[in-house]
C-alpha cells in the first residue's frame, strides 16, 4: 500500500517538475536574466557573497527586501558559481 503511494507521489513531482522546466525553458528562459525585483535581489546575493553586506550596492546596506531569498541566492551561487540556470532548476525542484 505505502509502495503504491510512494509511486504515486513521485509520478505527480515528476510531471510537476517538468512542466516547470518547460515553463522556464519556453517562456521565461532559463538563461536569461532577472526582472523586475529579480536584480536586486541578485546584487544583495553577489554582495552577501563579496563584500558580507546586505546591500544593494556595496557600502550602503538596505532593508528594503526580506533576507531569505538573498540568503538562499548566494548560498546556490556560493555552491554553484552564479548560474541563473542553476537558481531556476532548484526553485523548480523546490
Amino acid at each position: 500500500m505505502k509502495a503504491k503511494w510512494l509511486k504515486k507521489q513521485i509520478a505527480i513531482f515528476c510531471v510537476a517538475f517538468i512542466v516547470r522546466l518547460i515553463y522556464l525553458t519556453v517562456i521565461v528562459g532559463l538563461n536569461k536574466a532577472p526582472i523586475h525585483d529579480g536584480p536586486e535581489y541578485d546584487l544583495i546575493a553577489l554582495n552577501l557573497l563579496k563584500h558580507h553586506q546586505f546591500a544593494i550596492y556595496a557600502g550602503c546596506p538596505t532593508s528594503f527586501r526580506p533576507p531569505l531569498y538573498p540568503v538562499f541566492l548566494s548560498t546556490v551561487y556560493f555552491l554553484f558559481g552564479h548560474s541563473y540556470v542553476t537558481v531556476r532548476v532548484i526553485q523548480a525542484v523546490l
